[in-house]
């Protein structure tokens, strides 16, 4: 007599049902080792070279660059001006992701990665043309030197709060900003002659005008008059907030004329901020 199905609703005989499950167990067992084994036979990729480290002047992109930093001394030490040796260098991988931070924010500027002036050379820097803000573009027609992470904070804060604050205090967008120093191989001026400035280090900005797009001019002075005080007295110390040193007329007489801007160290902690 033939048994009825294991899987129908009837009663069946228990040893024939016992091993038809053992079969169908088997068989999905082996589909899944199959499908297993087949997995682990898909080819892995290939790990893509290291960069040349001479293309990094051109245009290093990729926050995965770790190669390192080429620094080169100066040869002739006699003929540095003041006896001056400044040598400073950013990651390349963080060179790489500042330079992305920097585009997508819609800042524009150029990419040397290595600049170099009598004894002070850099590694990492940029070259500031334009930066994008809510009232328009500034425009930087002195083209200054810095160091990436530098322009990257500068950007911040000219977006954030020094175009606003012109347009706000003024009435008219900001065009243009005609710089002084960015990177100048010196010792520091209107203190310690015996120390670096952190403008030989691509670690700071002189600002010396704000040109409005009404064609008003803001040059930086002791005494500006009327709303060009408020502006003026509203930039520098919003700028206290972002950058460690911040210096201007009443500070001392080598910054009579311009607003300086830094990320200098002070202290120990390196938390020390100057604001003037």
């Amino acid at each position: 007599m033939m048994m009825k199905s294991c899987t129908g609703g009837n009663r069946c005989d228990a040893a024939a049902c016992r091993a038809v499950t053992a079969a169908l167990l088997a068989g999905f067992l082996l589909l899944g080792a199959s499908g297993q084994a087949d997995a682990r036979r898909v080819p892995l990729p290939e790990p893509k070279p290291m960069p040349d480290v001479s293309t990094l002047q051109k245009a290093p992109t990729g926050p995965q660059l770790a190669v390192p930093v080429p620094v080169a001394k100066p040869g002739v030490l006699k003929d540095l001006p003041h006896g001056i040796v400044s040598l400073a260098a950013v990651p390349v991988s963080e060179y790489a992701s500042c330079v992305q931070d920097l585009e997508a924010g819609g800042v524009e500027f150029q990419r040397p990665f290595h600049v170099s002036e009598e004894g002070c050379t850099l590694d990492g820097a940029v070259i500031l043309i334009s930066v994008p803000t809510p009232a328009g573009r500034v425009s930087f027609p002195g083209h200054p030197k810095m160091l990436c992470p530098f322009a990257m904070k500068f950007s911040r804060w000219l977006n954030e709060v020094g175009s606003p604050i012109i347009a706000q205090r003024l009435g008219s967008p900001l065009s243009a900003i005609q710089t002084g120093s960015g990177f100048v191989c010196r010792n520091r001026v209107g203190g310690s002659m015996a120390k670096i400035s952190e403008h030989a280090r691509g670690n700071a900005l002189d600002l010396m005008r704000f040109d409005l797009r009404n064609k008003q001019r803001v040059t930086v002075e002791a005494m500006p008059a009327g709303s060009y005080a408020t502006a003026l007295s509203g930039l520098r110390s919003s700028a206290c907030g972002y950058f460690t040193t911040v210096l201007g007329p009443g500070s001392n007489a080598a910054h009579k004329n311009h607003l300086h801007f830094d990320l200098g160290q002070h202290g120990q902690s390196g938390t020390y901020r100057i604001c003037e």
